[in-house]
């Protein structure tokens, strides 16, 4: 770890925060080694040992300024946007207003003396027509309001980075604890524990999928490296998500519940969409860790864990 490192974390109840969280505070890492970590919370939120939490509305400029020039942290790791439960995150127009935001973060943060900002971009700013490897030198193409708006904040943070160490963090499509119940792996993992037969497209269609676990320690590694730029973050290798399903399927011992085929193909038509990672791992020497196939199945002990010990419904 950094020494002297004071960071401050958006978006820490979120997906990749968590796990970014989960692996700062994680039994493995002691406690002389960890920075100081502070969260902004938009509503009141009840800290964990280990981190400091702070109200404030990133919406509001003034709040985040007051709060900046209180805290002066030395590291911003920027993870905050639309959640997946606002309805049709990828076309609204909120993310915009956003992009904005951000940058007045940011450039709160410049002002009151931070030195290293990551902000937290998407492989989808590469757009989602085209098919094949991504590399970090091809043009961005977004095709979403999302994608323009993450493409458009990582032109401002790469700008920022002639005055303050800067990088920009692309995230391939994750999986892994504290994801979205909704999303493919959790809900794929919940229907077969319930027995529930399960209708799905051919499946046929290739992705880079990392444990969002591999995503925090990359996250992890661009703070505190000097690395400037744009750096994809996913496995270098793709597979067929219907291969994610029959392993799913497997390890709940009900493959017979998967049904291929029974539902239509969707909008994303790329036929492969795939990281190319060598830019980070030679910069930084970051490499994946998880497998999919041990990724899926602590996602599935994780999910079950987090199910057990849940009231039954309509419980307290």
């Amino acid at each position: 770890m950094v020494l002297a490192l004071k960071l401050l974390l958006t978006g820490a109840s979120g997906f990749f925060g968590s796990n970014l969280v989960d692996l700062l505070l994680g039994d493995h890492s002691p406690s002389s080694d960890r920075p100081e970590i502070h969260v902004i919370n938009r509503r009141p939120a009840v800290g964990r040992p280990g981190l400091s939490a702070h109200q404030a509305d990133l919406m509001d400029p003034d709040t985040v300024a007051s709060l900046m020039s209180t805290l002066r942290p030395t590291h911003l790791c920027h993870l905050a946007w639309l959640g997946p439960e606002h309805q049709d995150r990828y076309r609204s127009a909120e993310n915009a207003r956003w992009a904005d935001a951000s940058k007045a973060l940011f450039d709160s943060f410049k002002e009151n003396g931070g030195q290293r900002l990551v902000q937290l971009g998407s492989c989808i700013e590469y757009g989602n027509a085209r098919s094949g490897v991504r590399v970090e030198h091809q043009p961005l193409e977004p095709d979403t309001a999302y994608g323009e708006a993450k493409a458009t904040l990582s032109e401002y943070v790469v700008a920022l980075g002639e005055n303050m160490s800067t990088a920009v963090a692309r995230p391939f499509f994750s999986y892994g604890p504290h994801e979205q119940p909704e999303r493919l792996v959790p809900s794929l993992i919940l229907a077969l524990r319930r027995g529930e037969s399960i209708d799905l497209t051919e499946g046929r269609q290739v992705r880079d999928y990392i444990d969002a676990r591999d995503v925090a320690s990359a996250l992890w590694t661009l703070l505190t490296s000097d690395v400037a730029g744009a750096y994809n973050i996913g496995t270098g290798a793709g597979v067929q998500v219907r291969t994610i399903a029959e392993q799913l399927g497997q390890i709940a011992g009900r493959p017979e519940l998967l049904n291929f085929g029974a539902r239509a193909e969707g909008a994303d038509s790329a036929a492969e969409i795939v990281a190319d990672v060598n830019l980070l791992t030679s910069a930084t020497n970051w490499k994946p860790s998880i497998s999919l196939e041990r990724g899926l199945e602590d996602a599935t002990e994780w999910w079950l864990r987090r199910r057990n010990t849940e009231p039954p419904s309509g419980g307290a």
